[in-house]
């Protein structure tokens, strides 16, 4: 037996379209989505394979910079011992060229009788160190030569010596510890034992001698010019 639709054929076709338009609509609907996974699916992909190439770049960084670290520590060293080589070559003394100095600049007729040499933190040179006197400040710090002997033409003498040890090359100033006629027992310009010892005896001094005792304030080579300060006492201009 046949089926028979007894719907008039205008009818039939108006109810049958809209569920047609209706499922091409959803189809449609269905092939953006899926589009749009698709889409989203490869940028994803795309994202995570460029995090996986960054992070094995900065993996292979990461090894060569722990490679390079021993480079790197060794030229911080070597900066650090060039400084501190700079620094003690700045702070370093030509005893050489100072002891010619002084024995060039000795007059015929003045002798020395002791000579000490040094400079804070120790000897220098073979000599034993010297302290600068109380007050004078800064130049505790500073290299020293501490001479004692006699000057023929007794305090004119030693004021004569003075001067020429001040134009010394390299010595800042000249500081009188203690001077006194041969034979006298008191001393002028300074205290002390050494300047007690000085005043107290005239062994191979002459007559017409003074003895003194005096310091000269050094500057260490590739130190600054500038002067000294002043302090009390007998020191040259």
């Amino acid at each position: 037996m046949n089926a028979v639709n007894l719907m008039p054929a205008g009818e039939r076709r108006s109810s049958s379209a809209p569920g047609v338009y209706a499922l091409l609509g959803a189809l449609a609907v269905v092939l953006v989505l899926i589009s749009a996974y698709a889409l989203l699916s490869k940028s994803v992909s795309d994202k995570r394979a460029q995090l996986s190439s960054v992070t094995r770049q900065a993996d292979a960084a990461e090894a060569v910079a722990r490679e390079l670290s021993a480079y790197t520590e060794f030229a911080a060293l070597r900066r650090e011992r060039a400084q501190a080589i700079a620094t003690i070559a700045g702070q370093r003394l030509d005893w050489a060229h100072t002891l010619r100095e002084i024995a060039r600049t000795m007059p015929a007729d003045a002798k020395l009788t002791s000579l000490h040499g040094g400079a804070a933190g120790g000897a220098q040179g073979g000599t034993t160190a010297a302290a600068a006197p109380a007050g004078a400040g800064a130049a505790a710090s500073q290299p020293t030569v501490e001479l004692g002997g006699c000057a023929a033409g007794g305090q004119d003498g030693v004021a004569r010596l003075m001067v020429e040890l001040r134009r010394i090359d390299g010595v800042q100033r000249v500081q009188l510890k203690s001077s006194a006629k041969s034979g006298a027992t008191g001393a002028t310009g300074g205290s002390g034992p050494s300047a007690g010892a000085s005043a107290g005896s005239s062994a191979g001094c002459g007559d017409d001698s003074a003895q003194f005792q005096m310091t000269l304030y050094l500057r260490a080579h590739g130190a600054s010019a500038a002067p000294a300060p002043q302090s009390t006492g007998g020191t040259t201009p």
